[in-house]
């Protein structure tokens, strides 16, 4: 059911009865198309009049051969191949149709009518003129451009061509002095100057693209400091990497510190300081083996006290009758 407001909005914009606004919108279920069909099917009924009122004998003479060429178009009274009405930087593109019923037919309309328009001097005053106008690129009187011959074209976009049956309503809107709403994207009721520039020689050739630069994202080869790479990790990664870190150091330390009752502090050759648990009862034999395993190099050493510098070399004493509780070892190189 369509309700009143819409039923209104397509008489005040179409101008038909509330029978024919009621009838094309239930039928299209959308207003831009319920007013699009029902534009082009006035188009059709005043086509079909003009028909209707030529004599027999003129449509006789008039007939030709089903076979058209280029030059029968370029022949027509359109004039020139020049830019006939619109805007200087506006304009719509017009090529050569293709085989689609009577092509010339909607084109030449569209020249003729395009010319008749360019003809006469824009008497709106400036405030009257379009709101909004247009936007594409248009051509200005005098210029070239390369002609095409598959179809027409809106500024610099793509090709709508003629064997295309979806392209008919937009030629057929144009005819009649509607700007179609898809096309030039435009609201119903606006104003717009529509420039039409006639090309048949060629074929269309799309325009070439800006180059533009690379716009992804790279990945820099090595790195400015030796051994410093540093690779970009999600948060959930880097935690869970930092806790993994953090328990091995955590185990390191335990397995360093021990559980026994008797610490000793031992010093590395290299500076590094070890502070382990020992059992009173372990023997300096353990405590050597402790101390190679967590020695830097494989050079032979000995262990000492601190102070006063006294060799520790019976290997069968225990820490306690060695006096190793809490005493401070050094480890120093043969």
């Amino acid at each position: 059911m369509v309700d009143s407001e819409t039923i209104n909005k397509f008489i005040e914009v179409t101008g038909a009865s509330a029978f024919q606004a009621i009838q094309y919108l239930e039928e299209t279920d959308d207003f831009e198309a319920a007013v699009n069909d029902y534009y082009s099917s006035q188009l059709e009924n005043e086509k079909g009049k003009g028909k209707s009122e030529r004599p027999v004998n003129q449509t006789k003479a008039s007939a030709g051969p089903k076979i058209r060429t280029f030059n029968d178009l370029n022949s027509n009274s359109n004039g020139d191949n020049n830019l006939f009405t619109g805007g200087e930087k506006s304009g719509l593109q017009v090529e050569n149709p293709d085989k689609r019923g009577d092509p010339f037919g909607l084109v030449n309309d569209l020249l003729k009518k395009a010319e008749e328009t360019g003809q006469q001097p824009d008497t709106r005053p400036h405030e009257e003129a379009p709101a909004r106008q247009f936007v594409g690129t248009g051509h200005k009187l005098g210029s070239t451009d390369s002609p095409s011959e598959d179809g027409f074209q809106v500024g610099d976009g793509d090709l709508y061509r003629y064997d295309d049956p979806a392209n008919a309503r937009y030629l057929a809107d144009l005819n009649a002095g509607r700007a179609p709403l898809a096309l030039l994207d435009v609201e119903i009721g606006q104003e717009v100057d529509v420039t039409v520039h006639k090309k048949i020689e060629k074929n269309f050739t799309p325009p070439k693209k800006a180059r533009v630069g690379f716009q992804g994202k790279g990945q820099r080869l090595g790195s400015p400091v030796p051994g410093d790479i540093k690779l970009s990790q999600s948060p959930e990664v880097q935690q869970e990497t930092q806790e993994e870190a953090e328990e091995e150091k955590q185990k390191e330390e335990a397995e360093q510190l021990g559980t026994g009752d008797s610490p000793v502090q031992i010093r590395l050759a290299n500076g590094q300081r070890i502070v382990h648990r020992f059992n009173s009862t372990d023997s300096v034999a353990q405590l050597y083996a402790f101390v190679n395993e967590h020695s830097p190099s494989a050079r032979e050493f000995v262990l000492s006290l601190a102070f006063p510098v006294k060799p520790i070399e019976n290997n069968e004493d225990t820490l306690k009758d060695a006096g190793l509780i809490n005493a401070v070892v050094v480890q120093r190189w043969k």
